[in-house]
Parts: structure tokens; C-alpha cells; sequence
């Protein structure tokens, strides 16, 4: 298995880089590599055996989550599994791999119509993605939020270009606004895998809710 993130800018600092990688080694036994893609490689710890690798240079820079598809174009074979930064790692994370033959990839569900990028796994390079991006750049990049990522896996599946599957729902648990307090939330319970952090994004400033405390630290 594959790890890959993605640390871009200053959104999120380095010891979330460091934070991910010492989870998964803690949880996940069978992991091949972890790789971080970033133009910062500043504060990212060697002992955790993180192969940091350099975003592309592009005539026309992006920032953010516009790079989710050139990841998922361009790194290599294999049981590719993304994760987004502001995740807390509570279990063994190989539930996540990609195995159903019928769709390309598997995303997360947002619990409505619909996917959520936060985690992506995926076996083959798909360039579908990447190449709307490209073609199109102007368009998607002066779109008003949250326009992103996901609306390009979105319209390249709505072209029958990419297709997705959903992981289950009882491996992710979810911690929003309303869980800002020190009370674990009820949405989170004992088969969850994965906390994604919604509402507050940045565990950092939310160090008092228990789940926090527990999984954001090394």
C-alpha cells in the first residue's frame, strides 16, 4: 500500500505531514511507502521514512487541491490510497484500498449526492482528470468556492470518462462544527478507521475535543 499527501503552501504546517506518517506506521502495518508531494519539504522528519517528492512546475501555477489530479495521474501503480492533511488516523488504514474492478477509483461519500476527496484510492494512473484541468484551466480556476477538485472528477464522470466507487461509511467518522466542544461526538465510533475533520479543518486549533488530543499527535 501507497500513502500519498499533499502539503501545499501554508495551509497546513509540516508536523501535519509528520503526524499522518507517524499514524499510519502506528496502525497500518503493510504500507509499501508514504510519500509526501510538496514545494516545501521544510520541517518534514526523515525517521518516519517519508519520501517527499516535488510538485510539478506548471506555466500557469496552481495552489491547493488543484493538485489532486495531477497525483492521481501521475503517481505511479499501485494500491494508491490519498489522504487530505487534516485527518486523524484512529485504525488500520488498508480498508481503504482500492478493490473493485468495475470503477476506477473509490472516494469517500459526503453523506448526500455528493464525493468527497478527502481520501482517494485508486491502482492505475487516470488522466481523464487531469487533462479536463488542463484543457479548461482558465474556467475551473476563476470559479467561486468551492469549485475544486471534486467537480472535475465530477464532470469527467458525468462524461462516462471516470467512474468511482464509495468506501463504507462505517470506517469514516466526521468531527464539525457542533462537535467543537470537549464531548466526543456521536458520530464517530470504534469501527471508525479514519476522523475527517469538517467544520474546524485544522485539528491544531481544536486541541481541546478528546479525539483530537488523542490522534493528532506523535
Amino acid at each position: 500500500m501507497n500513502f500519498i499527501m499533499l502539503k501545499h503552501g501554508n495551509k497546513y504546517s509540516s508536523e501535519y505531514v509528520n503526524i499522518l506518517a507517524y499514524r499510519l506506521r502506528l496502525t497500518t502495518p503493510d504500507i509499501d511507502s508514504i510519500v509526501c508531494y510538496t514545494e516545501n519539504r521544510d520541517g518534514i522528519v526523515d525517521y518516519l521514512g517519508i519520501d517527499v517528492r516535488p510538485l510539478p512546475v506548471l506555466d500557469q501555477p496552481l495552489w491547493g487541491w488543484w493538485y489532486k489530479p495531477w497525483i492521481v495521474a501521475h503517481h505511479e501503480a499501485g494500491d494508491n490510497i490519498f489522504v487530505d492533511l487534516d485527518m486523524l488516523i484512529t485504525g488500520d488504514m488498508s480498508v481503504f484500498v482500492h478493490i473493485d474492478p468495475l470503477f476506477d477509483a473509490t472516494f469517500l461519500s459526503n453523506r448526500d449526492i455528493r464525493m468527497n476527496s478527502s481520501i482517494i484510492s485508486w491502482n492505475q494512473p487516470l488522466t481523464k482528470p487531469w487533462e479536463e484541468l488542463m484543457n479548461h484551466i482558465d474556467y475551473h480556476i476563476n470559479r467561486p468556492q468551492p469549485w475544486g477538485d471534486q467537480e472535475i472528477f465530477e464532470i469527467c464522470q458525468s462524461r462516462g470518462e471516470f467512474t468511482w466507487a464509495y468506501h463504507a461509511d462505517e470506517y469514516v467518522g466526521w468531527l464539525g462544527r457542533q462537535d467543537r466542544q470537549e464531548l466526543p461526538a456521536s458520530r464517530i465510533t470504534e469501527q471508525n478507521r479514519v476522523i475527517v475533520c469538517k467544520g474546524p479543518r485544522n485539528p491544531h486549533e481544536n486541541l481541546r475535543n478528546p479525539f483530537v488530543k488523542k490522534y493528532w499527535s506523535r
